[in-house]
């Protein structure tokens, strides 16, 4: 099995880059831009790379960084999946397949996780886009292999799919009402001084804006939460990430300023391909001095006013997927075309395992315990709301 360990980094499996190019499906968390930061910073120990290579060359022609999903389920006794790794930045899952005989590619993947000795041959998959290629693909070659598979969750993230942007308007996307809700931030925000939009998109001018995004953060309520990039020292990632996508202008900071000083501020990625670029608002930061004004939904409408307007000019379809959960109210206001996720869990031994249907009941018990949880605090706001 080819496997690099952290520790091995920066050194990726052979042929990474290239798999990453020329890949079924784009995945921007994935390629070297931001897997490399992100190892460098927020993996801990026992992230690996399962590697599926050609057997002359050593070239990968599949790869997902793995490890074993420790402590997933508490105190329960319950063997321990393989999962695709992810962090809280990290927000699609699919791994790379090469376009060149894509089913041999990723029967050859699994088939290395099967060959793993640390653990159950079980593993979880997180955030598969449905729309995408990937998600057939590794449906009929389970079915062809005789894997069984279950899906955890679907859920969806608001979005726009604009084919021709050229065709639309931006009040016409978000509707007359948010249109009209907008514009009446916007005018609250200008009697209280001159506003103004700044986009940063070359390494140099990204540098000083991303200083400017991790003070304002830093200043809300992530800061007096400690979660903030800058307050967990999560900082350096963010700033090598989207340098790193800088260099081929797949990243961009875009600060709203009220009399020069920063109101609202967005950190944005591009994934997809050079013909379908997919546009995503990584983070987000606003002044709570001025929640009142909505300086968060303005900033937003501005980016998507200004990727919409590239997207016309440069006559491509103008893809936007908003990483926000399914409650956000702003994304589902602001962007109405939802892109659909599932989270699934591969049983890898064809014929089955013995550990298949103790980690699905386990993965059944933990949602019940999430979404009791989730009732619990609607409950206590609502409690709270009362009593105001």
């Amino acid at each position: 099995m080819s496997l690099a360990t952290t520790h091995d980094h920066p050194t990726l499996p052979y042929g990474y880059p290239q798999l990453a190019d020329q890949t079924v499906e784009r995945n921007v968390f994935f390629e070297p831009q931001m897997l490399a930061p992100a190892l460098d910073h927020l993996a801990p120990e026992g992230v690996q790379f399962c590697v599926a290579a050609e057997p002359e060359t050593g070239i990968a022609l599949a790869a997902m960084p793995v490890a074993r999903a420790q402590g997933r389920y508490g105190p329960l006794p319950t063997p321990v999946p393989l999962t695709v790794w992810h962090h809280p930045y990290s927000m699609v899952g699919t791994p790379l397949i090469s376009t060149d005989e894509p089913d041999l590619a990723l029967q050859k993947l699994l088939a290395k996780a099967l060959d793993r000795r640390d653990g159950p041959p079980v593993l979880l998959m997180p955030m598969i886009r449905v729309d995408g290629p990937f998600w057939p693909l590794l449906q009929d070659i389970l079915k062809a292999t005789g894997r069984r598979y279950r899906v955890l969750e679907s859920y969806q993230r608001a979005g726009l799919n604009v084919t021709d942007p050229k065709a639309v308007t931006l009040r016409k996307l978000i509707g007359k009402k948010s249109a009209q809700s907008i514009r009446a931030s916007r005018r609250k925000l200008q009697e209280r001084g001159t506003l103004d939009h700044n986009t940063a998109t070359h390494p140099a001018d990204i540098e000083a804006a991303l200083e400017r995004f991790f003070a304002l953060e830093a200043g809300g309520w992530k800061g007096r939460t400690g979660t903030a990039l800058s307050s967990i020292g999560h900082e350096g990632f963010a700033r090598d990430t989207i340098l790193a996508l800088a260099e081929t202008g797949r990243s961009r900071v875009d600060i709203m300023t009220l009399d020069g000083t920063p109101v609202a501020a967005t950190l944005s990625i591009c994934a997809g391909s050079k013909k379908a670029p997919l546009w995503m608002p990584w983070k987000t930061a606003y002044d709570e001095t001025h929640a009142d004004a909505a300086p968060g939904s303005v900033a937003l409408h501005d980016l998507t006013e200004a990727l919409l307007t590239q997207s016309a000019q440069t006559n491509t379809p103008f893809l936007l997927d908003s990483l926000a959960g399914p409650e956000s109210v702003i994304a589902n206001r602001l962007w109405r075309h939802p892109w659909s996720f599932v989270d699934v869990i591969v049983d890898l031994k064809p014929g089955g395992s013995a550990a298949f249907r103790p980690i699905i009941m386990a993965e059944t018990a933990r949602r019940s315990a999430y979404l009791t949880a989730k009732a619990a605090r609607r409950a206590v706001k609502a409690r709270n709301r009362k009593r105001r």
